[in-house]
């Protein structure tokens, strides 16, 4: 049998005996993987631990209801445009707009558009709306 010394080989030939590449169980490396390129499980809370959290809600699986769940907003940590208001909200509705989004129906991502609460912060060229 010839030698075969290349590097990434299926197998190899060293004095007579024939090498093959073979799998370990490394358990600590598969969670690593699996942390670095999944999502964590959503968790159900109790609606008091999100105090002082800003959330939206969100699906990531379109045509199931079932699948809405909060999740941190991103804007909430950035810098407000000039023409941005935020407003910490005390109340909101789920409309038809929203379970059509929520299912896939229509364009867009915002789920839960309609509110109401007290404005926090205004951008710098706000003009109409007072803290």
């Amino acid at each position: 049998m010839q030698q075969n010394n290349q590097r990434n080989a299926e197998y190899c030939s060293r004095g007579g005996i024939i090498h093959t590449n073979s799998l370990t169980s490394a358990d600590y490396l598969d969670e690593f993987l699996f942390s670095r390129v999944s999502k964590p499980k959503a968790q159900l809370l109790p609606f008091k631990t999100y105090q002082n959290r800003a959330l939206k809600l969100n699906t990531d699986t379109p045509d199931l209801l079932n699948k809405l769940h909060f999740v941190d907003c991103p804007k909430y940590e950035t810098q407000l445009a000039l023409d941005d208001v935020e407003v910490e909200i005390k109340a909101t509705g789920l409309n038809f707009r929203d379970i059509m989004s929520a299912m896939g129906e229509v364009g867009g991502h915002t789920l839960g558009a309609e509110g109401a609460g007290i404005v926090t912060r205004i951008g710098d060229s706000v003009k109409s709306v007072k803290k």
